[in-house]
């Protein structure tokens, strides 16, 4: 199977992928370092968005225009 941007991963996912526990992957949603969106109360990536996170880019939207979304949650928009 091939590996899209579009791909969606998750906490744990996340958590595999960057080798720390899922706490630390919550506290990254927390405060807005990562870009996520959530689809009920399930927190998912985008995993071009967290290949540019891995890669330093800090200049991320919490938005594509790829797959639908709801709007960032309220302590990410006013930071």
């Amino acid at each position: 199977m091939t590996e899209r941007d579009d791909d969606l991963l998750t906490i744990k996912d996340l958590a595999r992928l960057l080798r720390v526990c899922t706490a630390t992957v919550y506290k990254l949603v927390e405060r807005c370092h990562i870009p996520h969106f959530r689809v009920l109360n399930s927190i998912r990536f985008r995993r071009g968005d967290v290949t540019r996170f891995i890669k330093g880019d800090r200049r991320l939207s919490t938005a594509s225009t790829n797959a639908p979304t709801e709007p960032p949650s309220p302590s990410c928009s006013t930071r």
